[in-house]
């Protein structure tokens, strides 16, 4: 039996690296103020271009934004500096 299809993608973890860059690509668009669907995907966009061959969406990079800002905010370093 012959599987055909396309591959599965690769699934990207997020490194000290990426979570300091994606942080600085938010800082830069800012996406808190006004609206913020479009500054999203301007984020997703200059973050494939530092790490080109990563395909993530606006929708990721917003969600991990949110889950390092509450590791922030109940100052859970353990978590926030997991990677280290």
């Amino acid at each position: 039996m012959e599987i055909t299809g396309t591959p599965r993608k690769k699934m990207f973890r997020f490194s000290v690296k990426h979570d300091i860059d994606l942080l600085i690509c938010v800082t830069a668009f800012n996406p808190f103020a006004g609206d913020a669907s479009n500054k999203w995907c301007e984020i997703a966009e200059s973050f494939m271009e530092i790490y080109e061959g990563v395909a993530i969406d606006g929708r990721r990079r917003r969600e991990r934004t949110s889950l390092l800002l509450s590791y922030f905010k109940a100052d859970d370093r353990e978590k926030l500096y997991r990677y280290e």
